[in-house]
């Protein structure tokens, strides 16, 4: 848990009971999640100067 940096134990376990391409599909996921709210946010702040 110190590697990861779970703090709560049941999420750490739900970790550690996946595969590895499992906790790779996992984190791709969440990676595309957050560069697409990037890029929005982006869309948000560029469009702001307009006004």
């Amino acid at each position: 848990m110190s590697i990861s940096g779970h703090k709560d134990k049941r999420t750490f376990y739900s970790y550690i009971l996946l595969s590895g391409e499992e906790v790779a599909e996992e984190i791709t996921a969440k990676l595309k999640e957050l560069e697409k709210q990037k890029k929005e946010d982006k869309k948000v702040s560029s469009n702001e100067n307009l006004f």
